[in-house]
């Protein structure tokens, strides 16, 4: 399974490096949500490797045309971003990437574990009454454990009631539908996950998570 080149640089990059990436993304976010045409980074107060690291991600954004144009001020420790205004690029800030963070992050594990799997990414669950909810990833792991996944990169808590009624009209188990939050301690994520019946899970646990399901 090829995971590397675009995948790799501007999708599993930033997830396995949130805590440095997370402002970045945000004023990119930010940024295109109001319209403006580029963004300016203040990178003083990040240390020489995240600094790096950073650029190096902003410089990919460029290459794979994801931003327009991209210069560092070395002096001045500020990265220019023009942005670009299409709603596939615009969708992909807003979120869609950690979309493809999971799947991605999952599909390698199963296909280096050699396990067996079927997969989806954005489709609709419609019911018998047509109501649609719209599910991020799902997993079905040796043709029996469903594992359905939702994602917010941001103010996750207003989401919580729609995964809670997707678990129970679909009547799986809580620890088979996760909704992914990042930058949440465990404390809070466990009693959540107690009081609402579904499962809150952080960037550097779910897929733990998933493979404890197997066992």
């Amino acid at each position: 399974m090829d995971t590397q080149g675009f995948y790799k640089e501007v999708v599993v990059v930033p997830g396995n490096n949130f805590p440095v990436f997370w402002d970045v993304l945000d004023k990119i976010r930010k940024a295109q949500r109001n319209n403006y045409a580029s963004v300016v980074l203040n990178l003083n107060d990040y240390s020489q490797n995240q600094i790096k690291t950073i650029s190096g991600f902003c410089k990919n954004l460029y290459e794979f045309s994801f931003v327009a144009k991209y210069f560092y001020n070395k002096n001045e420790k500020r990265l220019h971003l023009t942005l670009q205004a299409m709603s596939d690029i615009v969708g992909f800030f807003n979120g869609e990437w950690l979309e493809g963070y999971v799947f991605m992050k999952l599909l390698k594990h199963f296909y280096e574990s050699k396990g067996l799997f079927s997969c989806l990414r954005s489709f609709n669950i419609q019911f018998a009454n047509e109501d649609k909810y719209e599910v991020d990833v799902f997993f079905r792991i040796n043709g029996r454990i469903p594992v359905f996944i939702g994602y917010n990169s941001g103010e996750f808590r207003r989401f919580i009631e729609k995964y809670r009624k997707i678990r129970r009209r679909l009547d799986i188990e809580p620890e088979n539908l996760l909704l992914l939050v990042f930058g949440v301690s465990d404390e809070p994520l466990a009693g959540l996950t107690k009081m609402y019946d579904i499962t809150l899970v952080k960037e550097v646990s779910f897929v733990k998570h998933v493979i404890g399901l197997i066992a």
